[in-house]
């Protein structure tokens, strides 16, 4: 029984409880001395597994949060564990280039592409194919990581031999285009969840030239892709 000098006995402490006492929660519980322990409450929930009010994620629970659902193409969300909020740090932005640079960037290989400022789709340069004999291939090549399923869209141009100098575009060495045009056009193809290479490919057959002959790429943009 709770006696006027004391503020609880035993298991009975009153109406009291760690919320009460604006603890976060916890357990409370009553000292030898018939008084309040408070070593049981909590300052936080932050820390316990489950994500209570207030909170966007707890330690390894995020819940249904996705670094997706946070306007990012994908990557790792986290959960800051001071703080209880996610973290999007391990989060991608959806890849773009535009070949703005001074550099070729350095996610490319690329097997004899460069820089062209003197032809490009928008901006001041983009990549161009570079000179091969009759009979060779030129390639560029980047890969990119979807966790779900997007696309990749990019401009491209040919001023080569229309018959038999062609651009090819491959999406894992699947081929998905072949062009020979002398204007800038467009390509978008869809692609599915899944680590996918993407490949640019110049190759010319064993005789006669025409035009430039060379292909250009530029303003590469993919819906959900990153760099992983």
């Amino acid at each position: 029984v709770i006696d006027a000098d004391e503020e609880c006995d035993g298991d009975e402490l009153g109406d009291e409880s760690c919320t009460g006492l604006d603890y976060a929660g916890g357990e409370l519980s009553c000292s030898k001395s018939c008084e309040l322990n408070t070593s049981g409450c909590l300052e936080t929930l932050c820390g316990n597994t489950l994500i209570d009010s207030g909170e966007e994620c707890d330690t390894k629970n995020i819940g249904s949060a996705t670094c997706v659902a946070e306007g990012f193409a994908g990557g790792s969300l986290e959960c800051d564990a001071d703080t209880c909020t996610v973290d999007t740090g391990g989060c991608r932005l959806a890849f773009a280039e535009d070949f703005e640079d001074d550099d070729i960037p350095a996610a490319f290989l690329t097997g004899n592409w460069l820089l062209d400022p003197a032809n490009y789709h928008t901006g001041f340069q983009s990549m161009r194919s570079n000179d091969i004999g009759d009979g060779g291939t030129t390639a560029m090549s980047i890969s990119l990581a979807y966790d779900v399923p997007g696309s990749i869209s990019f401009w491209h141009r040919e001023q080569s031999e229309s018959c038999c100098d062609l651009l090819h575009f491959y999406v894992d060495d699947e081929l998905k285009l072949i062009a020979s045009t002398d204007l800038w056009q467009s390509a978008t193809f869809p692609i599915p969840a899944g680590f996918h290479t993407l490949e640019w490919r110049y190759t010319k057959d064993a005789g006669t030239s025409s035009g430039g002959d060379n292909v250009w790429v530029d303003d590469i943009v993919a819906t959900s892709g990153y760099l992983d």
